[in-house]
């Protein structure tokens, strides 16, 4: 059983979603089935036109601007000039697009795209999750979005979450700020919660792109159960607290997956780990979290130019 789904241009306020604690049990989910077209190389770029260059076999002739029930095919710049800019399709000749309108800053050769169909200006406020396996998610694809003042209670929380696979899917999370949540409990089915965001490369490996961007964890309320034995049982990784981590693929090349993520402000009781980083987050700033009846505070599994100012306060 499941909630309430929802993709792009959603503001959501005031469900309660409740006894969803026994299969896959999301509370408020957006998402984008069949949503990633292709990912690859930018090779030119001027004005509004793209060169595109796919890096998986693509039939391109598929690409049917202006007939998808599911949105607007998207180009997002996923590494290199002008990461995290992205633009609607107004007109595609094979791999050559147009774009809506000009680019802040122009991608060159450097720049690596993904064509998607986005959960864009996304708004979860003030709901509740009460007794479900999962909570409220972001599911690829998400493009600006908000989950603020919203209850979880008996559920894993909050929860972002992009990956890549070979067959030409390259999702991203990119500026998703979680604020004022308040999460109490454990999920009834995996026994974890918090507010958090992962990453997967599936079995690629291989580094490619950022797919978590500008993401901000503010001023939310975890209380979690110490003793709880989390279990895998949803996409979420097993974790409780705040985290941002690989969920496969962690045994790859380096890269930065992850990039300019701050947890700030937030108030965690009652944990076995406070905040979680994993490898390949870059950029990361922790500042003003206090813990209570936390036995560890950070577990830091490798991650790259951390600013840790909670430490430097002690």
């Amino acid at each position: 059983s499941h909630g309430l789904f929802a993709r792009d241009h959603l503001y959501a306020t005031g469900n309660l979603c409740e006894g969803l604690g026994v299969h896959e049990g999301e509370a408020i989910c957006v998402e984008n089935p069949g949503g990633c077209f292709t990912y690859g190389k930018v090779l030119s770029a001027t004005g509004r036109q793209l060169r595109l260059e796919s890096a998986v076999e693509c039939d391109w002739s598929k690409l049917a601007l202006g007939r998808s029930y599911y949105g607007t095919w998207t180009v997002v710049i996923v590494a290199g000039r002008g990461l995290g800019q992205w633009r609607h399709l107004t007109a595609a000749n094979g791999p050559e697009v147009t774009v809506d309108r000009p680019w802040d800053v122009l991608p060159d050769a450097s720049s690596r795209f993904s064509l998607i169909l986005p959960n864009e200006n996304v708004i979860l406020y003030r709901n509740t999750a009460r007794d479900c396996t999962k909570g409220f998610w972001f599911y690829g694809n998400v493009l600006d979005g908000v989950a603020a003042e919203n209850v979880s209670e008996n559920a894993e929380g909050d929860f972002a979450n992009a990956y890549h696979t070979p067959t030409g899917v390259y999702s991203m999370i990119y500026f998703i700020r979680m604020t004022r949540e308040k999460v109490t409990g454990v999920s009834p089915r995996t026994q974890h919660a918090g507010v958090g965001f992962s990453t997967s490369r599936t079995s690629l490996q291989t580094y490619y792109g950022v797919h978590s961007l500008g993401l901000e964890l503010r001023d939310n309320e975890i209380t979690g159960v110490p003793d709880a034995k989390p279990f895998a049982g949803s996409e979420c990784p097993t974790i409780s607290g705040l985290f941002g981590v690989f969920y496969s693929g962690y045994e790859g090349e380096p890269g930065c997956d992850r990039v300019g993520s701050l947890f700030a402000g937030n108030r965690l009781r009652d944990l076995a780990v406070g905040i979680t980083l994993g490898r390949d987050n870059c950029g990361t700033v922790l500042t003003g979290n206090t813990f209570t009846n936390v036995t560890k505070r950070l577990e830091d599994r490798g991650s790259k130019y951390l600013v840790d100012l909670t430490a430097a306060a002690d």
